[in-house]
């Protein structure tokens, strides 16, 4: 089982639309894919069909919006994951739900993958776990679970954009590191936190944990001067870093929103509408690139 983090300390730089869609083309390719939903305004879980998106859409007061909201207060997610993964009576299977995108991925005959969501809400802040000990490693206790290593290929970890315990739990539980920038100058900017603190994951856990698969320009403009300008700063910044390259950029699409609204990955969506297939292409070539770069570190260890 292999564990990736998505993270940057930026917000709005399109972290989700990447989680969600690097775990659809990963369960296309036949991978069992769990998604662990981490940050607080629980966007994946949304998108990927577990957290009552539909009656939320549907709520015509607030009251009813409400009402919705307080039924996450009944179901076991990925706050009382961390809390209860000690407990003799532990179930993992408990608290994780099957996505609403594996209909569509059995639709697919040569297909085996699947997406499983561990959900977050609003539930999942730091105050929940603040008593507990060790708070900022019980997520990579907890998934080392007999049973999760054995049942999924790859772990997909969307972190909040923020320093909390929650966001370095998932850094400190991810093998692999993606760091999603627009390349604009304050985005750029953002990469360094997260680059900083793997970088004292890998002296903790001796290279274990925290290695940086690359970053990924996200929403970027074709000739476009600034774009053009970042990138070659972003280029110089990782000449200081141990071979972090730029991977396979996604260009801004309007499609990449219609799909995000009818919470679809855009592959699916570009079965209704083909002039998405473009951009469906690049998360495809995103991924290929991020399987290759896995490899490599994991070869390049092997040897070492």
């Amino acid at each position: 089982m292999r564990t990736i983090a998505i993270h940057t300390s930026k917000g709005g730089v399109g972290k989700t639309t990447l989680v969600i869609n690097l775990a659809y083309e990963l369960a296309k390719l036949n991978y069992r894919v769990l998604v662990v939903d981490l940050d607080d305004q629980a966007n994946a879980s949304l998108s990927l069909g577990v957290n009552e998106a539909d009656k939320l859409d549907k709520a015509s007061s607030f009251e009813e919006f409400k009402i919705i909201l307080e039924t996450f207060k009944e179901r076991k997610e990925l706050i009382d994951f961390l809390c209860d993964y000690e407990l003799p009576s532990f179930d993992y299977q408990k608290y994780i739900r099957s996505s609403a995108l594996n209909a569509e991925l059995e639709d697919i005959s040569t297909c085996s993958g699947i997406i499983d969501v561990l959900p977050g809400s609003y539930r999942t802040t730091d105050k929940a776990i603040s008593n507990l000990l060790m708070p900022q490693t019980r997520l990579n206790t907890a998934l080392q679970t007999p049973g999760i290593a054995n049942n999924y290929d790859y772990v997909i970890i969307d972190t909040p954009p923020s320093s909390t315990d929650i966001a370095k739990g998932g850094l400190i539980a991810a093998q692999y590191l993606l760091i999603p920038t627009q390349l604009e100058y304050l985005s750029v900017y953002g990469i360094n936190t997260p680059l900083d603190f793997m970088r004292l994951v890998r002296q903790q856990f001796a290279n274990k944990r925290g290695m940086v698969l690359g970053i990924v320009p996200m929403m970027t403009q074709k000739r476009s001067r600034l774009n053009s300008m970042v990138r070659k700063l972003l280029e110089k910044r990782l000449e200081k870093e141990d071979n972090i390259p730029i991977l396979p950029e996604i260009h801004r699409s309007d499609y990449i929103s219609q799909a995000s609204r009818v919470r679809q990955p855009i592959s699916l969506f570009a079965q209704q509408k083909s002039p998405a297939e473009n951009i469906a292409k690049e998360f495809i070539a995103l991924t290929q690139k991020v399987l290759e770069r896995i490899e490599f570190i994991e070869k390049d260890k092997k040897n070492a």
